[in-house]
């Protein structure tokens, strides 16, 4: 797909692993982070979303995602495979 980040690349702490799937507000990548050995969905707003208010925008959707409280639960996960 273009654009798509290639398996491997650093994000941060995160190695991304496969694309997951493009949204309005951005990309997600299922990605790991090595020194937590936790798997995770990472979002990503895409080069041309540069305004201020995009910005804005996706850091009040990560503000309202870290609130979450996740349950375990019987649902697939981004984990392995």
């Amino acid at each position: 797909m273009e654009g798509e980040i290639p398996r491997g690349t650093k994000v941060g702490s995160y190695v991304v692993d496969s694309f997951l799937g493009r949204g309005g507000m951005g990309v997600v990548y299922r990605a790991f982070h090595p020194r937590l050995d936790r798997w995770a969905a990472i979002k990503l707003l895409p080069p041309f979303q540069t305004s201020t208010d995009a910005r804005e925008r996706f850091e009040r959707e990560a503000r309202a995602i870290a609130r979450l409280r996740h349950r375990p639960s019987s649902w697939p996960s981004a984990g392995p495979p």
